[in-house]
């Protein structure tokens, strides 16, 4: 699509009655060259042979592999910039930051070129750009969908999902990918967690009371969360990038995976170590699963790209693959107006975070439509 660079390589046509799917390009798609977003990469990829699993699964169930999706270079950054191949345009206002590092699957579902978007969430690859974009993405617990044929970040968190421009969609993008929607009762009770931005939080606390279930305060110490996370993509990130130019890449890319080696081995030892406490932790809070915790996806207005890197994207995100469970960032309507960003050619809605214990995909897309029909009566 001429000025919006959100694939990379031709695109498909569509063909009447099949689902259309743009797949995040660290997937192996049989035929194609795997560029992780990265011109250097390129380069030294050789055709892949083999789909990926999940691509696998996808054409198994009828779908349409229409394109591969454009991303963050080496899917390291939340930003959604590439200058390499160019940044996807955000179909809300084309001066926003697309989010990423699945920017090109988000943006793909969000200007109707595709049904669903299969992107990667490490840190908050899917429902970063979902909430910058104004879609739907659901980062999966991890483990339950095969990485084979997946570019690594960092094993130890990586996820695949889907992204979509409606709910009904996205529970059909998950079921493609082999998805579990077994558990979908309603929670009992909500648990809302505090970003620190008094006007996010509220708005949280409205779309909650909308429900008409129990609402309870989640205690969780998101910045500890958040630094084991980090520490574990960093050490990992270094890894997965050893054997490529680090000169030739984006220069933010590069800092960061320089900033990384400084991680020591023992640091990261220690935060895998701390993982099951955590794990555990996180499930009582939840009530052993009966519970969901809600909060805001991007707890601040959406930067322009100007002002792409003043402020860390992943801080309410990035907690909840450290804990490795399930999470979908959904667009609501606020009941007292707030959004998630104003741009000059349009806004982009609240974007409200649903977590889950490990395997409840299927209880966070059912309270989503409940939320959904709640706010907008």
């Amino acid at each position: 699509m001429p000025g919006n660079p959100w694939m990379i390589g031709p695109v498909a046509g569509r063909v009447a009655g099949e689902i259309t799917v743009a797949v995040k390009d660290l997937l192996d798609v049989a035929g194609t060259r795997t560029t992780v977003g990265s011109p250097v990469r390129s380069e030294l990829a050789p055709i892949a042979l083999e789909d990926a699993a999940v691509v696998s699964r996808l054409k198994a169930a009828g779908a349409r592999i229409v394109a591969k999706a454009n991303m963050v270079e080496l899917a390291y950054g939340s930003q959604g910039l590439n200058p390499g191949f160019g940044t996807p345009v955000n179909p809300r206002s084309p001066e926003l930051i697309p989010g990423g590092s699945s920017s090109g699957s988000a943006v793909a579902v969000g200007i109707g070129v595709a049904d669903v978007g299969v992107g990667t969430d490490t840190g908050g690859s899917i429902r970063i750009p979902a909430a910058c974009c104004g879609v739907y993405g659901l980062k999966t617990t991890h483990g339950s969908m095969p990485m084979d044929g997946c570019w690594p970040l960092a094993p130890s968190l990586d996820t695949i999902g889907p992204l979509a421009a409606s709910l009904e969609m996205l529970v059909e993008g998950f079921r493609l990918l082999g998805g579990d929607l077994s558990e979908s009762g309603d929670p009992p009770a909500i648990r809302v967690a505090a970003s620190g931005d008094e006007s996010f939080d509220s708005a949280v606390e409205r779309v909650a009371e909308s429900l008409g279930l129990p609402v309870k305060r989640g205690e969780i110490d998101l910045g500890e969360l958040w630094r084991l996370g980090d520490t574990v993509m960093g050490f990992e990130a270094v890894r997965s990038a050893a054997g490529l130019d680090w000169d030739r890449i984006d220069p933010r890319v590069g800092s960061r995976l320089r900033q990384s080696q400084s991680i020591t081995p023992q640091a990261y030892l220690e935060a895998l170590g701390s993982r099951s406490d955590f794990q555990e932790r996180f499930e009582r809070l939840l009530d052993g699963g009966e519970s969901v915790l809600i909060l805001p996806t991007v707890p601040f207005a959406i930067p322009e790209l100007a002002k792409a890197y003043d402020r860390w994207l992943n801080v309410m995100t990035l907690p909840f693959n450290y804990l490795g469970v399930p999470a979908l960032a959904m667009p609501v309507s606020d009941p007292g107006g707030l959004v998630n960003g104003e741009g000059k050619e349009g806004t982009v809605p609240l974007s409200l975070q649903l977590v889950g214990v490990a395997g409840s995909e299927g209880r966070l897309l059912a309270l989503a439509g409940a939320i959904e029909a709640a706010t907008r009566a």
